[in-house]
């Protein structure tokens, strides 16, 4: 499986403590050839097979050796499994913050591993992937997996998002499709995720990639909306994109009630309820859309 090397790449972590380094390469030193014998034992172990869950790098040691192992998981988009990394006899004497340098080191090299596989690895088409599944069940997913493609695809958890939920009008369904616009709004729109969700767009913005506040993302999408022939439902801001799933059912109840916003008649602002109040006290009992106001 050396395959997945790439050897115009060179990647060098360093962790550092006290009188005691560890450098790691992979190429030999001074050529630009790999160096097999750090490969085959970073990459690609065949051991420790009961560990396929872990998607994140995790730590061992026996009881009373001195030396720690670190590994890590690499799956493609297709969830199929590659290989892990591996590396073996680090000092058991590192301290925690030790650990998370050579932590990200594995984080590092599985994106390399990932981005220089023989198929191109498409960062956003794993974030969307993911995205979805996590909408669909999200006490369900394995959250890491997500995580991690977020990060591949430059995307933080903690920060401002908002959701949008579009729907074609009748003219609109006449002339587009749903999968053309999700291409179109992937090229048009910076910093947003655009997902095909029950026969609807859901654009998730993040607010912290672009120069603009929410307002002005809003008006921007006013004009793409009319222009497009969408109606449209925008929920209120959040900082926690694991939240979406919430934010999602609201901006979707925003699509049916919502209060009129900006010079389009089809795109919606759900501003007049707490989401907590909607989601806590009464969404178990009541129609999400009934507990918001209808458009004056």
């Amino acid at each position: 499986m050396s395959g997945v090397h790439n050897r115009e790449y060179e990647l060098m972590a360093y962790a550092e403590a006290g009188c005691a380094s560890f450098p790691y390469s992979l190429l030999q030193e001074g050529t630009n050839y790999l160096d097999r014998n750090i490969t085959d034992e970073l990459f690609f172990r065949s051991d420790y097979l009961t560990t396929l869950e872990f998607v994140t790098p995790q730590f061992w040691s026996n009881e009373g050796e001195t030396f720690i192992s670190i590994y890590s998981n690499i799956f493609n988009e297709d969830q199929e499994y590659w290989g892990r990394i591996v590396i073996d006899g680090v000092n058991g004497s590192l301290t925690e913050g030790h650990l998370a340098l050579l932590s990200v080191f594995t984080e590092a090299v599985r994106a390399l591993a990932i981005r220089h596989s023989g198929s191109k690895f498409n960062a956003l088409a794993a974030f969307k992937n993911y995205a979805l599944k996590y909408l669909r069940s999200p006490s369900g997913f394995d959250a890491d997996k997500l995580l991690m493609a977020m990060r591949l695809a430059g995307w933080k958890r903690n920060g401002p998002f908002f959701c949008v939920c579009m729907e074609l009008t009748e003219t609109g369904q006449e002339l587009h499709s749903a999968a053309y616009e999700s291409v179109l709004f992937d090229h048009q729109l910076y910093g947003y995720l655009s997902l095909e969700y029950e026969d609807r767009l859901l654009l998730l913005c993040n607010l912290g990639l672009g120069l603009e506040g929410r307002d002005e993302e809003c008006r921007r999408l006013a004009y793409i909306v009319r222009d497009n022939l969408f109606k449209s439902g925008i929920s209120t801001e959040f900082s926690d994109f694991f939240r979406f799933p919430d934010y999602y059912r609201q901006a979707e109840a925003a699509l049916q009630s919502g209060k009129e916003c900006s010079s389009t008649q089809w795109l919606f602002k759900f501003e007049d309820y707490a989401l907590h109040y909607v989601l806590n006290r009464g969404a178990n009992t009541l129609p999400v859309r009934t507990l918001i106001p209808h458009p004056s």
